[in-house]
């Protein structure tokens, strides 16, 4: 509910920003958990707190906040801080626009059992701060949680994605990495690129050249593991384009354990071998220093090809690629 003190200087100023000296209080109980309240007119919870009135000072509005949206009486503690910036700009349904000053305090309760007041406040609850209900908060709250540390940096809320697209070569693999990249806005790191960056220097040609396809393997996947962590380290989501199999995909499974992300597995394959060779035939990257693929490579790798690895994701490239985009969006979109 709006203060008589916020609807007078409405009156004055009508839709005209205001700025407003206002607080948050975090009541925590024995066990560290913060009392929250779900606000009437949006549904959302929050911290409890309001505008400060005249004459009142900052301790004193905490104060009276908590006994009137919370029905309990607090003692105040430190003040955790004082903020303020874009994000603590709120704009109403009438089109009213407030700037919130909000300088924030401990509390603990020492009167009353909290429980809602049904005028401003539906609900109340006591939330650990790795249990805050952030999908449930305005945009306000969410910036007080991450201007308090109370859940790290809100980027961290939400994990960083790693991507693995494998399939056999001219399956369509590189599209559908390409595509994922875009739709999550993450970096593509592809195995063919990361490897041609070698060719340049002799002794590592002639080394590479003595390990053999299986030492080639480990060496681009080494490649695409350091790459992939880096960007993880981030916080930010990668995407891999690659011929991965089952040792490749638990390594990139120890991986994202290692670096708290979710680790997403799409397969691509081609149903229709006509359309599948021609692409081969047809397929030319420019990669530099890199060489094309031949048909009799592609049957070569398809009898050690395993296509009931474990993925979450399967997209057969012979269906038109219209309706590929919509299955990869459906699925991607929500993670992004």
């Amino acid at each position: 509910m709006i203060s008589p003190h916020v609807r007078h200087l409405r009156d004055q100023v009508g839709h005209e920003l205001l700025l407003l000296p206002s607080t948050a209080v975090l009541p925590r109980d024995d066990a560290g958990r913060i009392l929250l309240v779900r606000l009437i007119d949006s549904g959302n919870w929050a911290f409890i707190g309001g505008a400060v009135e005249p004459d009142e000072s900052p301790q004193e509005g905490a104060v009276r906040e908590v006994a009137e949206e919370a029905g309990v009486t607090v003692e105040l503690g430190d003040i955790l801080g004082v903020f303020g910036g874009p994000e603590y700009r709120v704009t109403y349904p009438n089109g009213d626009e407030s700037a919130y000053v909000v300088t924030a305090f401990d509390a603990s309760v020492v009167d009353g059992v909290p429980r809602p007041d049904d005028d401003e406040t539906s609900e109340v609850g006591w939330f650990r701060p790795d249990e805050l209900p952030l999908d449930e908060m305005g945009e306000l709250t969410r910036a007080l949680v991450r201007d308090l540390g109370l859940a790290g940096s809100l980027d961290d809320t939400r994990q960083p994605l790693l991507v693995l697209v494998t399939g056999l070569p001219g399956t369509g693999k590189s599209t559908i990495a390409g595509l994922a990249a875009s739709l999550l806005g993450a970096p593509l790191v592809a195995h063919d690129w990361a490897m041609s960056g070698l060719r340049p220097f002799p002794a590592v040609e002639t080394a590479l050249d003595a390990m053999g396809p299986s030492g080639h393997g480990l060496v681009g996947w080494s490649l695409l593991r350091a790459l992939a962590q880096s960007h993880l380290r981030r916080g930010s989501s990668v995407v891999l384009d690659g011929v991965a199999r089952a040792p490749q995909v638990e390594i990139l499974r120890s991986l994202a354990d290692e670096e708290g992300a979710q680790l997403l597995i799409i397969m691509t394959e081609c149903s229709d071998s006509a359309i599948h060779r021609s692409r081969v035939d047809g397929r030319r990257r420019d990669i530099p220093g890199w060489y094309e693929l031949d048909w009799s490579t592609v049957v070569r790798s398809r009898k050690s090809w395993d296509a009931d690895l474990p993925v979450d994701l399967k997209i057969d490239s012979a269906n038109p690629m219209s309706n590929i985009e919509s299955v990869v969006n459906l699925h991607l979109a929500p993670l992004g």
